[in-house]
């Protein structure tokens, strides 16, 4: 929110904005959050590789196909083990083990549990409930984010989730020249990268970027408040009033 304000406000990346982002990624080194790193490390990297604010994304990068191959990583991870191609980065560098500090059987136990609600789920638990169904203290929540919403509200949330997702990729897609939503979509693309081994219950601000990805073409009609002139090839920018 900060750097679409940034934006709006003075048409580039602010001081304050990049400082933001920096505190943020401060935060997670300090709080030793892998996950949070990872988070923040995606959203910066296609913030500079795509920061200008006409620079135009490849048409295969959208909200829909990253949902896709994160949720294909995370079926190779089951399946298939893929995470043995990374064992530099998740031993090496994130300092995790290859079964992700006991996600992998946490997932599997998850699986079955939504394979005995599979329609409606569980509604809401607490990491009491969760700790109970699991037979496990520390595993408070299923650590991947389509498990949770699928022992939350079952197949029925999963359906409502990916029309969500639909909507916001189709509305961002058609918009995605303007600024405003290629920083959205770079926050979602986050969120589902760190979905993969958390099920980040804490984190509120994920629905309302969705929403903000439906409404994008209302977004990017936002102009920039000091665009300024050209004057002898300079651009002069005129000061804000109030």
């Amino acid at each position: 929110m900060a750097l679409i304000r940034a934006y709006r406000c003075r048409g580039k990346i602010t001081l304050s904005a990049a400082l933001l982002v920096v505190a943020s990624a401060m935060t997670m080194v300090l709080n030793g959050s892998s996950t949070g790193l990872v988070g923040i490390a995606v959203f910066v990297f296609l913030l500079i590789m795509f920061h200008r604010k006409y620079k135009k994304l490849p048409r295969i990068f959208n909200l829909l196909t990253m949902t896709m191959i994160t949720g294909g990583l995370f079926l190779g991870i089951m399946a298939f083990q893929i995470q043995d191609i990374f064992s530099f980065l998740i031993v090496g560098v994130l300092g995790k083990d290859l079964n992700f500090t006991h996600r992998t059987g946490i997932w599997n136990t998850a699986i079955q549990l939504i394979g005995e609600k599979l329609l409606f789920g569980y509604g809401y638990l607490r990491d009491s409930d969760y700790a109970s169904l699991f037979n496990f203290t520390v595993a408070t929540h299923p650590h991947n984010y389509l498990l949770y919403i699928a022992m939350t509200g079952g197949a029925l949330l999963i359906v409502v989730w990916l029309a969500g997702i639909v909507k916001a990729s189709r509305t961002l897609n058609e918009n995605i020249s303007s600024i405003y939503c290629k920083v959205i979509l770079f926050t979602l693309c986050s969120f589902l990268v760190m979905g993969l081994t958390e099920s980040l219950v804490s984190t509120e601000l994920l629905y309302p970027m969705v929403v903000l990805g439906m409404k994008a073409d209302k977004i990017s009609n936002l102009p920039y408040q000091d665009k300024g002139v050209i004057i002898l090839g300079k651009r002069i920018i005129w000061g804000r009033k109030g």
